[in-house]
């Protein structure tokens, strides 16, 4: 928790310095940001490894994922942030870092303690959570260029002129798919070579959600190829990716950790 606490406060000093970048125009110096940033991460870091890492055993709770997938979130996107002004979508990402440590922290569930997991099924969770967090950075995004184009239209004064051009934030929504489609597809095909079991053992409904988003991130990225699909179509299509991954992976743990139990 004490880490937790530590992360928390750089955590809120980087929000601020964004938020002044931002919605204020003001200008810092990237140290500060990258400073922060890295303070935090590094007290994040330390609580995801009290968290996951038990003396009974690994804890692959949801919170604890979710958690992790915060830290993968903001890893990225202070990378991205050196190349690509990713200034907006950090500073949003960020609370929700803070939101799933303290989570973590004080919510439990009936979640099985691992002994050791290695080999296939280790690859299969780096990829499969790295590809979740991929895609959620791409939902954020897409969010937020919907935001923008409509304030574009109706009252373009008011756009921060330290955002990135529409052009760039679109190849970077296209980024964050292609680069999560391509470990999603490694996620789903270690999960069929390690075990026919372990997939016997997922719900089905999981199995059949993870495949449609698979599909429609395919569809997706075909047609960004070929039709050159940008703008609202991306966006819808985006969405509808997510959400099904969603539904399949957080909707199942949800329902394992927490509402099965009560019954």
């Amino acid at each position: 928790m004490f880490a937790s606490i530590l992360s928390a406060f750089s955590y809120v000093l980087l929000s601020y310095l964004l938020y002044s970048s931002v919605f204020k125009s003001r200008s810092y110096p990237k140290m500060a940001i990258y400073g922060s940033a890295g303070i935090g991460l590094l007290f994040h870091a330390l609580s995801l490894y009290h968290l996951f890492f038990t003396p009974t055993g690994q804890n692959f709770a949801l919170f604890n994922v979710v958690a992790l997938v915060s830290f993968i979130c903001i890893v990225l996107l202070t990378v991205s942030h050196i190349k690509n002004d990713a200034s907006a979508l950090l500073f949003i990402v960020v609370p929700i870092g803070v939101i799933s440590l303290f989570s973590a922290q004080l919510v439990s569930s009936n979640q099985p303690i691992h002994s050791h997991i290695l080999g296939w099924p280790l690859v299969h969770i780096i990829t499969a959570v790295t590809a979740y967090s991929l895609f959620s950075l791409a939902a954020l995004q897409a969010v937020l260029m919907n935001v923008l184009d409509n304030r574009l239209r109706k009252n373009p004064s008011h756009i921060s002129p330290l955002l990135p051009p529409v052009q760039t934030m679109d190849n970077f929504l296209f980024q964050l798919i292609s680069t999560g489609f391509i470990l999603l597809t490694v996620a789903l095909t270690s999960a069929s070579i390690y075990s026919i079991e372990l997939i016997k053992s997922q719900p089905l409904h999981k199995l059949v959600l993870s495949i449609g988003s698979w599909l429609v991130f395919l569809a997706l990225l075909v047609g960004r190829h070929r039709f050159g699909w940008r703008g609202k179509t991306a966006v819808r299509w985006t969405l509808w990716g997510v959400s099904l991954l969603v539904l399949g992976y957080l909707g199942s743990k949800l329902a394992l950790e927490f509402l099965i139990k009560n019954y």
